[in-house]
């Protein structure tokens, strides 16, 4: 046999394509990263094309270009086949873009996406819209069980505590929901967890999501919209961020104030003990070795007031976290709202300087 080098030669020689003459598995892998009527049409290049397709690792099923998004309706008939030819290959990645007009779709897609999951998928991205805005794409009730899904991607989708139980998923490690719709969900519970992103997500306004991960090492809460969610226990936790935007207000859908004081509001849990150090955020952000809350309701990044504290070593028991060592807090201006910040922070044995002149530039002392 000659070397692969003077076969690749004697191929261009003979007005061969170069590319027919590489390995299967290297041209399986090539195929991933086309679109699946893309690599589906490939079986009509050559003999040795026929099959390729349906076993590629790499599944984009996502219709039109990059910025375009095909109604699943012109997609049904080839998913249906192109599923079912590929008699339960393996698939390694997995990407669903596309739109849902009418409710009688739904139940077909949450079949694609069962039937995805039992062909052992190890990254799973869902990119399903709606029609309108503000419609979110709902998946079935049920849970996910996969002793493969590693990555889990969720895009404009509306979601139920079922769904968000991956107990059944115990090698799943990274989740990312942007846009997505937490209205009925009441926790988010994982053990195997390690990195967890929802970004520009709403949630609901009566009650709190509990969110359960003991085995997170990053967490991102960014931009998101109603009443926050409640973190427990994050003990392997690294890196923490958390940012807030003007437009989201996180308030007692029964109050006028931030909160109604009821013990058995589920909205206000953990904002009632006068004496407990717990907070929303901070309790499961405690052992954070690297920490960054930003609130953009005033000003965002342009500050004109900094203010620096830290720990104090000497009553350390009562402190956020034994890893932290130093905090600022920017602002625009010294007020109310500031104070009070100060002063939780002081419940943590957080110090800071001058905070008895801020206090006095507020509330003069009357002579």
């Amino acid at each position: 046999m000659p070397p692969p080098q003077e076969g690749k030669r004697a191929a261009l020689a003979r007005g061969e394509d170069i590319i027919g003459v590489l390995p299967e598995d290297l041209l399986q892998h090539v195929l991933s990263f086309l679109p699946a009527q893309q690599a589906v049409r490939t079986c009509v290049l050559a003999r040795r094309w026929r099959d390729l397709w349906k076993s590629v690792a790499g599944l984009r099923i996502t219709g039109g270009q990059e910025s375009e998004v095909t109604p699943v309706q012109e997609l049904r008939e080839f998913v249906n086949h192109l599923l079912l030819l590929r008699c339960g290959a393996p698939i390694d990645t997995c990407e669903l873009r596309f739109a849902v007009v009418s409710d009688d779709n739904v139940p077909r897609v949450s079949l694609w996406i069962r039937h995805i999951i039992l062909c052992q998928v190890r990254l799973l991205r869902l990119d399903i819209s709606r029609d309108g805005y503000g419609v979110y794409f709902y998946v079935d009730n049920l849970p996910l069980a996969s002793q493969h899904l590693r990555r889990l991607e969720l895009i404009d989708t509306g979601l139920n505590d079922s769904f968000l139980d991956f107990a059944c998923c115990p090698a799943l490690e990274d989740l990312v929901i942007i846009n997505g719709c937490f209205v009925h969900v009441r926790k988010i519970s994982s053990e195997s967890l390690k990195r967890l992103a929802i970004i520009d997500s709403s949630f609901n306004q009566h009650s709190r999501t509990r969110i359960y991960a003991p085995s997170l090492v990053s967490v991102r809460l960014e931009d998101n919209w109603d009443r926050t969610p409640v973190l427990e226990s994050m003990p392997s936790l690294k890196a923490a961020f958390i940012r807030f935007i003007k437009e989201s207000v996180d308030r007692c859908f029964y109050s006028d104030s931030w909160d109604c004081h009821n013990e058995d509001c589920q909205g206000c849990y953990d904002l009632q003990a006068v004496n407990s150090h717990d907070s929303v955020l901070l309790k499961g952000l405690s052992e954070a070795e690297n920490l960054t809350l930003i609130d953009e309701h005033d000003t965002g990044p342009n500050h004109k007031v900094e203010i620096k504290g830290g720990c104090n070593a000497v009553e350390s028991s009562a402190a956020i976290s034994k890893h932290l060592k130093a905090v600022e807090v920017k602002c625009n201006s010294v007020d109310a709202e500031l104070l009070k910040i100060l002063k939780f922070l002081g419940t943590l044995n957080i110090c800071f300087e001058g905070k008895k002149a801020l206090a006095e530039d507020i509330w003069p002392i009357s002579s």
